[in-house]
């Protein structure tokens, strides 16, 4: 189940809200109804959180600043998707195992590189 919120976090990020079976599927149909409300059986499951004490994620905290999610007001979130997206200090990225290419990481430090802490 997912809340309010989380609905308009998905749909600010144009991530779709449900899956449609084939049977309901056709050429003619719009991949989403703005008319309808978004049922429950439509959302997908809900984004797995990151592992915080993945080496990657202390790479990433540490090159904004932090030492922590918590540290940085920041929710890491994973989710079958190819793109990156961060909205109201909630990061939404692919599989860790996807985020090690050069062009991936380049996009996280852009969408990220504004929470960095300044340090003096």
């Amino acid at each position: 189940m997912t809340t309010e919120y989380q609905q308009a976090v998905l749909q600010a990020m144009s991530i779709p809200l449900f899956v449609r079976t084939l049977e309901a599927q056709s050429a003619e149909e719009p991949l989403i109804d703005e008319k309808e409300p978004v049922t429950e059986t439509q959302v997908k499951q809900d984004p797995e959180r990151v592992d915080e004490n993945s080496p990657f994620v202390q790479k990433v905290l540490e090159a904004i600043g932090f030492g922590s999610l918590q540290d940085a007001n920041l929710q890491w979130f994973i989710e079958d998707a190819p793109h990156i997206a961060l909205s109201d200090n909630v990061l939404v990225t692919p599989q860790l195992k996807q985020m090690q290419s050069p062009a991936m990481k380049k996009t996280l430090w852009l969408a990220i590189q504004h929470l960095r802490r300044d340090v003096k």
